[in-house]
């Protein structure tokens, strides 16, 4: 009987171990996936933050300059209406992609618009906010805002 018994007791531990390892193995795999559509969602809204800033530096140069071209980042579009305006002490710029979406010069369609915000965007020191407002980016909303105390050493040459 106890030789019987040793087999039997052998093959049903490697039974249950065999069956951790599978059950391990699948939930590792899962959170593996989740793991990386994570990052792949964190580097798009990196992305996303980082076209919103060169957005904004784009329609800042062409409202100054009174023109409509696009820059390095490409961002804007053919159908963005930019407005750069001054009350008291604080001057904003908003970029108007329309309601509709409009395609822009990168192949993403944005709709809604940018806000952005500051006493003089142009300053050594400033506070600059820049807000969304019924923002879309090929179909995500993009809430939220971005807060930069920006300060230039110009006898460095740095930003």
């Amino acid at each position: 009987m106890k030789t019987l018994i040793r087999p039997l007791l052998a093959t049903g531990l490697l039974a249950v171990s065999l069956a951790s390892c599978n059950k391990k193995d699948n939930s590792d795999s899962a959170t593996t996936t989740q793991a990386k559509e994570n990052i792949q969602y964190i580097t798009y809204s990196d992305q996303i933050g980082v076209d919103m800033e060169t957005a904004f530096d784009e329609g800042l140069q062409n409202a100054e300059n009174n023109v409509m071209v696009p820059m390095n980042g490409l961002v804007l579009g053919p159908c963005v209406t930019i407005t750069l305006t001054q009350n008291g002490n604080l001057r904003t710029l908003m970029i108007d992609y329309g309601s509709q979406g409009c395609l822009c010069w990168d192949g993403k369609t944005r709709k809604g618009k940018l806000i952005a915000t500051a006493a003089n965007f142009n300053a050594l020191n400033v506070l600059r906010t820049l807000t969304t407002e019924n923002y879309y980016v090929n179909d995500y909303q993009v809430e939220g805002t971005i807060t930069r105390n920006i300060t230039r050493d110009l006898s460095q040459h740095t930003r």
